[in-house]
């Protein structure tokens, strides 16, 4: 399937085999936040990783989509597509100063526009606050009333839709946009930004450095995981729009980076985190939820990108297509 198609080691393979015939939490609904951080302590962190992860492809809500995603992965992206439909991205944070890092969505944009869709980055703020993104997603948006869009969000871009769609007018705002793919969004908030702010002396050393780079330190407490945080709400989608998250499913050793390493050990003891968000705050979103096995936060190693991005508009507009919604729409991917 396509949430397991990095290649695994013999070792990650009977981790898989040892979870599923775990005889506890059988049920993805008895998996709650504080049972996957005492699995964490008792059974380590690569333990609980691969269990939710075997719990959420092997659950009635989730495991049909999977399966159905597995199943469009060798669909033909060379067949005609009505070029009508826009895919927009909202960027990740500092996709302007790190290009090389993927933020700005190269992957989804190259794979779109090799479909025949037309496409288009959405210019927010690279460091700017979840509402002053989400605000400008909003015009940006009313703009183009008359395009039908397929959105698509990575990482921090994924916290700026959230902030959108809970502006006033949010379901006349997308009313046009026909599905969302988040990928590694921060919709929750990270752990990361108050592990930061909980402790002084790495509060002033990233206060130093985004004062010496011009940067607002606001953003960092904007993205801090707390109750009654700016973050703590519940994302409410419109009827119309279809959802899919995708998000990584890393043990240690599918880190990518020094820093995955680091943030990963930091947040480690609240339970299974790709890098920056914890896996179970995915279990809280709307929509669909695709796992995928063996890659952190950055998704940058050991993935079937392109083939994924590619099955998952090819679902979009499929489903798109099906809905008797679709009819009412001036401009869409089916004529």
């Amino acid at each position: 399937m396509i949430a397991t198609t990095v290649h695994q080691a013999d070792d990650e393979v009977a981790l898989l085999q040892k979870v599923r015939q775990w005889p506890h939490y059988q049920s993805l609904e008895e998996i709650s936040e504080s049972a996957l951080r005492r699995i964490t302590a008792e059974q380590g962190i690569d333990f609980a990783t691969a269990l939710l992860f075997d719990r959420i492809t092997g659950s009635p809500k989730h495991g049909e989509f999977v399966r159905q995603i597995d199943a469009c992965r060798d669909i033909d992206s060379d067949q005609p597509w009505n070029t009508d439909v826009t895919v927009a991205v909202a960027p990740g944070a500092f996709y302007l100063e790190y290009p090389h890092t993927g933020a700005a969505g190269d992957v989804v944009l190259a794979e779109a526009a090799r479909m025949g869709f037309r496409t288009a980055l959405i210019p927010t703020s690279s460091v700017g606050t979840p509402r002053e993104n989400g605000q400008l997603i909003c015009r940006w948006l009313r703009e183009r009333r008359e395009e039908t869009i397929i959105l698509g969000s990575l990482s921090k871009g994924g916290t700026d839709v959230k902030m959108a769609m809970s502006e006033r007018g949010a379901a006349q705002t997308f009313g046009n946009v026909m599905g969302w793919i988040n990928v590694g969004g921060i919709l929750y908030g990270s752990p990361m930004s108050s592990w930061i702010l909980n402790r002084r002396f790495a509060s002033i050393a990233y206060r130093l450095l985004f004062f010496c780079f011009r940067k607002r330190f606001e953003f960092v407490t904007s993205l801090e995981r707390r109750t009654g945080g700016e973050l703590d709400f519940e994302l409410s989608l419109p009827e119309h729009l279809n959802l899919i998250n995708v998000i990584g499913f890393p043990l240690r050793r599918h880190l990518s980076s020094r820093r995955a390493e680091r943030w990963h050990q930091r947040i480690g003891e609240l339970g299974p985190n790709e890098s920056v968000t914890l896996l179970h705050d995915a279990l809280r979103l709307p929509g669909h939820l695709l796992p995928v096995w063996g890659v952190d936060h950055y998704l940058q190693e050991g993935w079937e990108a392109s083939r994924l991005i590619r099955a998952l508009l090819y679902y979009v507009a499929s489903e798109a297509k099906q809905s008797p919604s679709s009819r009412q729409r001036p401009l869409g991917i089916w004529g």
